[in-house]
């Protein structure tokens, strides 16, 4: 199961096994974050909440200093209100350009970008995550890029959603509202038991069985 770039709600059960020490006694049981990447050495379905996800299903302070805990998790609709921003990576350039796509509602997660200058009928600048996770490489068949751009994004479901006008230049670190979001998905019906192993003060990884 791809656990990568979506959103799921972690429920606190109690305790797992003899542990007194920790227990569910949060502002509210459950607690919705987003999984933005997948460490290489964590199992299929690992979880690393941090301590503000933590604390809201185990109490305050508690996400540093508790045992091992029974989840649930399910996934669930992400929960974004407002609408999709396209976001250019630092340091990029005509010559060299990339971006982030953020508050993606809905799955949460896009399976791919491609942009066309304004005007233009093909999408013909692909990106892809092939220098790391967190961003899009794009890729023109010529350079330099000419702004603006349209973009087209795609995601889990094979939805489509594209935005006009939306990058005008190529500043690093500059942020345009795409002006729309995808839809709400179905709540996986049953959650699945999973158990939460203790925190150090950064993160706390959460474990559930391979699906």
């Amino acid at each position: 199961m791809d656990m990568v770039v979506a959103c799921y709600e972690i429920s606190c059960v109690g305790p797992y096994g003899s542990n007194p020490s920790c227990y569910c006694d949060g502002a509210q049981d459950f607690v919705i974050v987003q999984a933005t990447d997948h460490c290489p050495e964590c199992e299929t379905s690992h979880f690393d909440l941090n301590l503000a996800a933590m604390n809201t299903i185990t109490g305050q302070q508690m996400a540093g200093t508790c045992g091992i805990i029974e989840t649930l998790w399910r996934r669930v609709s992400c929960p974004f209100q407002k609408t999709i921003t396209i976001r250019s990576k630092s340091g990029t350039s005509e010559w060299w350009y990339a971006l982030h796509v953020d508050d993606v509602a809905g799955y949460g997660a896009i399976s791919s970008v491609a942009l066309r200058q304004h005007g233009s009928a093909e999408f013909n600048i692909v990106c892809d995550k092939s220098n790391g996770p967190s961003f899009w490489l794009c890729h023109p068949p010529t350079s330099p890029i000419r702004a603006p751009l349209d973009v087209a994004l795609v995601d889990r479901a094979g939805r489509i959603l594209i935005g006009e006008n939306i990058i005008t230049d190529f500043t690093g670190d500059k942020s345009w509202d795409f002006g729309k979001n995808f839809d709400g998905i179905p709540t996986t019906d049953v959650p699945v038991a999973s158990t939460t192993t203790a925190p150090n003060p950064t993160f706390v990884p959460t474990k559930s069985p391979t699906t």
